[in-house]
């Protein structure tokens, strides 16, 4: 809407300007026109009538000092306007002689000879009165446009409505401030304001409508309603809608159900009375529920019997749902689950992170589509306690005040509780008076009979169990349920008492109500430990507890499991019955033969190992010397796992067995051992162990470290008379290059008057330099200690010190210490503290003899520990020979070292 001229002229004050100086110009110019005689005589002079404006591009940009040409049509008369650099400004300044009302001029600009825009203007009366025509060329206007009301889709009367409209300036130039106005009926109701709006720019006003009859109403809205801004085109700027006030109120009268106890898989009718109880008619959904009861548990146990890093399984299955949800009652932190729809598409997870160190409750997925819902487990605690399947859905018209009944068939239902209920615009999706009253439930919970498995009786044949036997377990099954059990899974387990089981055998089958039967399954006792065990039988729809399927089959699971215990003995139980050595008193070095007499009280006959001991009260080579029977000397095998009887003290060591001893049941077995009593001197016991390395299970068992031999062992006496020998003399050169072969003589003597045998052994020490620290920190180190010499069988080192400590200030968590081995893992020294224990400095330490000629010393800290270990020497056997000396006779031995070290 335009404003008036004056307001015009006021608002551009650049224009005035121009216009005084154009006036003050005029009366110049018409001063100079008139003789001396005439200066006083004012009243002839011309009415001057100014023409000016402003000179725009097409694109609304200024021109600079534009060319502009009036032309009075009528008249062809031509007026030239002036200019000035730097202005889009232009005047011409004439007489209203020359300008008449009704004439039409053409006001025509160019720029640098190029045409910019022209305007055909006719003067008016108030023009030609007022002398002054204002016209702009290409002068940009805006253009105000309502261009959409958009009404809520139902609207309540009596309520607060929401009305929102958008506003256009589809114009070429920016508008200022204006009003917008909503007018219902004709009548104003409400005014906004929009304090200004750019070209090609929109802007979105909200009125807040009451209505307070319902029916059809009109609502318009106004742009620029109070005519603020001058546009292009002032014809579009209102724009109406015609409304209805009034909405539905959808509503669930009544569901019923055509039965109320089916049984698993049969189809429920469902029955749903809805009205429309509003006054406008609507389109809307009506949808069928069902709400079903789970027990779905997964449990901190399950994953420590599987492993915290595997998955497990569980799908609900809703024949003919077309979607479906569960609800967790609690939910464990660090647990992850992955959903999956039936196409095994993941659509959604579940993830508890450690840190939020919260238990999730009342939770409730997202709904799935299709009637399958499947979770993958990962280390996941939770309880699912209910399901919801949207089983059936119709779309109905329903006019204002009419009634009309949907039915539905809900196919194939699954065994358990259900809760069925009906909902009309489920979503809200259509406001209405009251939407409360938007569901309904089936007055009764139905409950859907299925199959009861039930194991009746658990026998075994034969009714003793033994190791290495197969007995045939019958487990009794009947289906006391109401429905056929088709397709479950019998699974027969083992397992020791009150521990986990383990499946042996499974069998599917399939069984009528109240029918039974009998399924026998073969248990191989061979291989399995004898104690006592338990014998489970149970039945299931699941292949595995690890992928479960839901709703269960079954109606009650507390009876598909049944258990027998019973104890499975040992096919083999030998014995020791008697040991004899002859003679029982030799010297050292003598033959003797150790016979003992194995018998067999088991239930079956066997081949049997049988070892040969003696004990070990003395060192060989003084203090620390390892147990013989790790080493290769005195005839002793070779090996340490389980030579030594007792690993811990080394009082026994082995010096022979033999194998495949075979045993009847109920009968004995002599054998005899010839050895050579190559060992320290003095009374000795002479041990025999059946079965030594515990390869066989039998009912009276060995236990070696524990030195619990049953009825397995047996011994005898054994006196060894020492010789009297000594070394006379030992040489060998003071000084040799490395790498030379040194030779060491070593003179020995018999100083008794009977023969004598004995073990000759040939030692070299050496200084050794080595220092490692570990100076206080999480930390650990691997050193070898090599004395890589021909011939050597043993090596051991000396620590001067080692300092296990605690490297810090204040008291923190700490822990310190140094492991010896040899190259076969056999430890030889350990030393280790911690907070608890305190710091430890030993000093003057020798290792036990290791195998080979290179030791691995292992310092380690942790957190503030330190250790500092110094070794200064080091000893290795380089040979040993077994020596026989005539009474009262001499023996010279030699050796060759290889002085590869300094």
């Amino acid at each position: 809407m335009k404003p008036t001229h004056q307001n015009h002229v006021v608002k551009n004050i650049m224009k005035m300007q121009h216009l005084s100086l154009g006036l003050l110009l005029l009366g110049i110019i018409a001063t100079s026109a008139v003789s001396s005689t005439q200066v006083t005589n004012t009243s002839n002079q011309p009415t001057p009538f100014l023409i000016y404006g402003e000179v725009f591009y097409e694109n609304n940009t200024q021109v600079d000092a534009p060319m502009v040409v009036v032309t009075n049509l009528n008249t062809r008369r031509e007026l030239v306007a002036e200019n000035q650099s730097g202005e889009n400004f232009y005047q011409v300044i004439t007489t209203v002689s020359e300008m008449h009302t009704g004439d039409l001029l053409l006001i025509s600009a160019e720029k640098d000879g190029r045409p910019v825009g022209s305007v055909n203007r006719t003067i008016t009366m108030n023009e030609s009165r007022a002398g002054v025509l204002i016209v702009d060329i290409n002068r940009g206007l805006p253009d105000l446009r309502v261009i959409g009301i958009f009404p809520p889709q139902c609207i309540f009367d009596g309520r607060n409505n929401t009305v929102n409209a958008t506003i256009a300036n589809n114009g070429t130039a920016p508008a200022g401030g204006f009003n917008v106005s909503l007018a219902v009926n004709g009548d104003l109701f409400e005014r906004a304001r929009i304090e200004s709006l750019d070209t090609e720019c929109t802007e979105s006003l909200t009125f807040n409508w009451t209505p307070e009859e319902r029916g059809n109403h009109t609502l318009t809205v106004t742009a620029d309603s109070d005519g603020e801004i001058d546009e292009s085109d002032e014809t579009n700027n209102a724009t109406s809608v015609s409304v209805f006030v009034g909405v539905p109120d959808f509503t669930v009268l009544d569901v019923t159900l055509d039965q109320v106890e089916p049984v698993i898989g049969d189809t429920v009718t469902i029955n749903a009375t809805v009205a429309n109880l509003g006054v406008m008619d609507g389109t809307t959904a009506v949808e069928f529920y069902d709400t079903g009861s789970l027990d779905i548990t997964r449990t901190y146990e399950e994953w420590e019997e599987i492993g915290f890093s595997s998955s497990m399984y569980d799908t609900l299955k809703i024949p003919g749902a077309i979607k479906v949800r569960v609800h967790f009652r609690d939910i464990e932190p660090y647990s992850y689950i992955r959903i999956y729809d039936n196409n095994e598409l993941k659509v959604g997870e579940i993830k508890i992170r450690p840190e939020q160190n919260v238990t999730v409750t009342d939770y409730w997925t997202d709904w799935v589509p299709g009637d399958t819902l499947r979770m993958e487990e990962v280390f996941a605690s939770f309880t699912i306690d209910r399901y919801q399947a949207l089983v059936a859905n119709e779309t109905i018209s329903l006019d204002a005040g009419n009634i009309q009944t949907v039915i539905a068939s809900y196919r194939n239902v699954t065994q358990g509780l259900h809760n069925l209920s009906v909902a009309i615009d489920p979503r809200d999706a259509i406001p209405e008076y009251d939407e409360s009253n938007n569901s309904l439930a089936a007055p009764r919970v139905i409950d859907v009979c299925g199959a009861d498995l039930a194991v009746m009786d658990i026998t075994t044949t034969p009714d003793e169990w033994y190791v290495g036997d197969i007995v045939t377990v019958n487990a009794t099954i009947e289906n006391i349920g109401e429905a056929d059990a088709d397709n479950f899974t019998v699974i027969f387990k083992y397992g020791a008492y009150n521990r986990s089981h383990v499946e042996f055998y499974n069998t599917s089958i399939s069984l009528p109500p109240n029918t039974s039967t009998t399924v026998p399954a073969p248990w191989n006792l061979t291989g399995i430990a004898d104690g006592y065990y338990d014998l489970t039988v149970s039945t299931s729809s699941d292949k595995t507890p690890y992928s479960r399927h839901w709703p269960r089959i079954d109606m009650d699971e507390t009876n598909n499991i049944e258990k027998i215990s019973d104890h499975v003995y040992p096919q083999w139980d030998f014995s020791v019955e008697k040991v004899s050595a002859r003679p029982q008193n030799v010297r050292e070095g003598d033959s003797v033969d150790i016979t003992a007499t194995i018998g067999n009280h088991g239930h079956a006959s066997g081949n049997v190992s049988v070892g040969f001991y003696i004990d070990m009260w003395d060192y060989i080579l003084g203090s620390g010397v390892a147990p013989l029977a790790y080493h290769d000397c005195l005839g002793a095998p070779r090996g340490w796992s389980r030579d030594n009887v007792s690993n811990a003290t080394g009082r026994y060591i082995r010096i022979g067995s033999i194998d495949n001893v075979h045993v009847m049941v109920g009968e004995e077995t002599n054998i005899t051992l010839p050895w050579d009593a190559f060992t320290a001197t003095g009374n000795h016991t002479i041990m025999v162990v059946a079965d030594p390395d515990e390869l066989l299970p039998e009912t009276s068992d060995t236990h070696i470290d524990e030195e619990l031999f049953e009825n397995n062992n047996g011994t005898c006496l054994l006196n060894i008379t020492p010789p009297d020998i000594s070394v006379t003399n030992f040489s060998l050169q003071t000084y040799a290059d490395v790498g030379v072969m040194v030779n060491t003589t070593a003179v020995v003597r018999n100083n008794g008057n009977e023969q004598a045998n004995s073990t000759l052994w040939w030692v070299v020490e050496g200084d050794k330099s080595h220092t490692k620290t570990l100076p206080g920190a999480s930390d650990s180190d691997e050193w070898l200690i090599t004395q890589p010499q021909h011939g050597v069988l043993m090596m051991r080192v000396h620590f001067s010190y080692v300092n296990t400590y605690y490297a810090a200030s204040s008291t923190h968590n700490w822990m310190a210490g140094v492991d010896v081995v040899d190259v076969n893992g056999q430890n030889l020294y350990s030393q280790s503290c911690d907070r608890e224990s305190g710091e430890l400095n030993k000093t003057n330490i020798w290792t036990k003899w290791g195998s080979g000629d290179t030791l691995i010393i292992k310092p380690y800290s942790k957190e503030y520990g330190g250790v500092i270990c110094v070794i200064d020497k080091y000893q290795v056997v380089i040979g040993n020979e077994t020596i026989t000396l005539n009474a009262d006779g001499y023996g010279s031995y030699n050796a060759i070292w290889n002085a590869t070290v300094k």
